[in-house]
């Protein structure tokens, strides 16, 4: 049915108006989907980003144990080398759940637990310490059966409460162990303190803190011990005692960081980050979770894409009216021609009417259809005279049967006269014909001159805006001085592309004129060079000549010469990126001379250097990175090289750069105009 809908005969206005409906729906189409890529990608990473920062955040409040703990050591330790006063001391800080000191042979001298025995993993981390003399840091895990055999008080502490009967998870503790020092300095065994970590919100506060609506918990073998995740939506949902989703256990317990989406309760997802907890002999016993709701993610990108698909749908609209307003107005012409070609067609004979109705209808704007609609004016008028002519003769015929014998010399000369008539209309046709086809010339023409006309309200305008620029008529505010250079900038823009559509006019009509003179290239590159070096050192480009020695004079036309220079050193500073390298060598035969330049930029690919010396004809790596240009600048040096007898060459291949090769004879053959 659409194949059919397609190939349907109709009018011009709805030919129009349906083809550029569905060009607008297409580019709308994939206007939306990049813009809505876009915007799901930035959003995605701004929660990456998030979702680090609060793992960051949570491993800080974490290591702020050990470094006030250890600050806190090393000032009991100087100001106390009493074991019974450092005991006192280390029994009021609320923060140490276990402490106990060790003798330079590993024995407990001092000890908070019942019987003065202590946990044999806590040793390992006092004995470090003491070795190296150097404060050691770490996590140890305790089942919490043996836990309460030192202490029932902390095991009671450790049992979280939600956590499911049997479900096995343990104490985790922080331990730090300092070096103990005697009165004189020197090393003497070791002080260990170490905090539970159970049901220890501190960490979670700290985050919630700096990052609201996030959560913050501690596991212990894929149990959660401590934290603030707590869900209220509906049925309360504790995190605290529960298991951890599989997925993240198992990337966990390989050492690695997990990050993804975790499914809660039903239809409750939130986005976690969460990385191992490592022991002091470097097994996996916990891990450190941070994480942030996703519906807040998932409600942003249905109110982004409502947004945008709200705009396009008007968007589409206002086209939509726009386009059927424009292609009313440009069919008229042509459905008003076509009303009258109609009822010319229906009649036997063409009345005067019929041509006063022709030469009645509206200029149209369209030359095309103007100059139809004259030729079709014309031909009707020279019918409509055939047409009376005719008749004449046959009324005559008619009139003088009776003297037939006598006028059949006459009649043969009418006969001959009516042919030749024919033959002289036959002959306006195809001069009229041969007029459409000078038409083309003739559009060449009205681009030039044209394009001569808008040079000097484009010159009034550079003009106007270099003097406000300047300051002449009074200073200018910033965001007016920024809008006066936008209009200088792009009327020298406008007037750099009418200057080179002019050159291709008048190239292409065979009208330039070369003057020819002696001159030296050495002397014409480093004045081009000079030029565009600002261009370089505003992009950050190194601009090398490598000239060789001694002159090297050639018969050309030294403005022509200067502007393939120009264009071409221009193209290699647009599509150089910041940091490359462009590189001017010369070099003379006994024949012509060579120029090389030799950029670092971004090349052009192989299938596309066939095409590159084509009129407004640009790479498709090129025009889709945002380079400005119309594709004139090759294609007019390419001629103006080859217009000195001489010829161009360009390699290239993507990501390593472009050389472009010109080779001009040192004595042209001809100085005339270019056909």
């Amino acid at each position: 049915m659409l194949r059919r809908w397609l190939a349907r005969e109709e009018s011009f206005h709805h030919l129009w108006l349906r083809t550029h409906i569905l060009l607008t729906i297409l580019f709308f189409g994939l206007f939306i989907v990049f813009n809505i890529s876009i915007i799901f990608t930035r959003l995605d990473r701004n929660i990456e980003s998030l979702l680090e920062r609060t793992q960051t955040i949570s491993w800080q409040a974490m290591n702020g144990y050990f470094v006030a703990g250890e600050a806190a050591l090393d000032a009991l330790t100087r100001a106390t080398h009493d074991l019974a006063g450092l005991a006192d001391a280390l029994d009021r800080r609320p923060e140490v759940d276990i402490w106990f000191v060790t003798d330079e042979t590993g024995r407990v001298l001092r000890s908070n637990l019942a019987g003065g025995s202590v946990p044999q993993q806590f040793l390992i981390a006092a004995a470090r310490a003491a070795e190296t003399g150097e404060a050691a840091r770490g996590y140890e895990l305790m089942d919490l059966t043996a836990l309460a055999a030192y202490s029932p008080a902390l095991a009671g502490r450790a049992v979280v409460e939600s956590a499911d009967p049997g479900t096995e998870y343990g104490a985790l503790f922080q331990v730090l162990a300092v070096p103990y020092r005697h009165a004189d300095g020197q090393a003497d065994g070791a002080i260990v303190a170490a905090h539970l970590l159970n049901n220890d919100c501190t960490v979670a506060r700290q985050v919630v803190g700096e990052i609201p609506d996030s959560f913050s918990t501690i596991s212990a073998r894929g149990i959660r011990v401590a934290g603030n995740l707590e869900i209220t939506e509906g049925t309360t949902y504790s995190g605290i005692g529960r298991r951890q989703a599989e997925a993240l256990i198992a990337t966990v317990m390989a050492g690695e960081r997990y990050s993804g989406r975790v499914v809660l309760t039903d239809n409750l997802v939130h986005l976690v980050v969460s990385d191992p907890i490592l022991n002091s002999r470097g097994e996996v016993i916990g891990a450190l979770t941070t994480g942030h709701p996703s519906q807040g993610l998932a409600t942003l990108k249905r109110d982004s894409t409502v947004y945008i698909l709200a705009s396009a749908i008007l968007s589409l609209s206002a086209a939509a009216l726009a386009s059927s307003y424009v292609s009313q107005r440009l069919s008229a012409p042509i459905v008003q021609l076509g009303n009258v070609v109609r009822r010319l067609s229906e009649t036997e004979e063409i009345q005067p009417e019929h041509i006063y109705m022709l030469t009645e209808l509206p200029a149209p704007r369209t030359g095309e259809i103007r100059a139809l609609q004259t030729y079709f004016t014309d031909a009707t008028i020279a019918l409509y005279q055939k047409n009376r002519e005719i008749i004449g003769y046959l009324n005559r015929i008619e009139s003088d049967r009776n003297r037939l014998q006598q006028l059949t010399e006459r009649l043969q000369h009418l006969n001959a006269t009516l042919e030749a008539q024919v033959e002289e209309k036959t002959l306006e046709l195809r001069v009229a014909m041969l007029d459409l086809l000078e038409s083309n010339k003739l559009k060449d023409k009205f681009l030039a001159n044209t394009s001569h006309e808008l040079r000097t309200p484009l010159n009034s305008i550079i003009g106007f805006s270099d003097t406000l620029l300047s300051g002449l008529y009074g200073e200018l505010t910033e965001a007016q001085r920024t809008r006066v250079q936008i209009i200088h900038d792009s009327a020298s823009y406008l007037l750099r592309l009418i200057n080179d559509l002019l050159e291709m006019a008048v190239l292409t009509q065979g009208k330039l004129q070369l003057d020819l003179q002696e001159m030296d290239l050495h002397e014409v590159l480093p004045a081009v060079a000079a030029i565009v070096r600002q261009q370089c050192e505003q992009s950050g480009i190194r601009l090398s000549l490598a000239l060789a020695e001694g002159p090297l004079p050639i018969t050309a036309d030294p403005t022509r010469i200067k502007q393939v220079l120009y264009n071409l050193l221009s193209n290699s500073v647009r599509f150089t990126s910041e940091g490359g390298t462009i590189t001017v060598t010369t070099s003379s035969g006994p024949e012509e001379a060579k120029i090389t330049i030799q950029d670092t930029g971004i090349g052009i690919p192989e299938a596309e250097l066939y095409h590159v010396f084509d009129e407004f004809y640009q790479a498709e790596n090129r025009s889709s990175t945002g380079w400005d240009g119309f594709g004139l600048g090759l294609p007019l040096s390419k001629k103006l090289v080859e217009a000195h007898g001489g010829r161009i060459e360009l390699e290239s291949r993507v990501g390593e750069g472009t050389t472009v090769i010109i080779y001009l004879p040192l004595q042209p053959g001809d100085s005339g105009p270019l056909e």
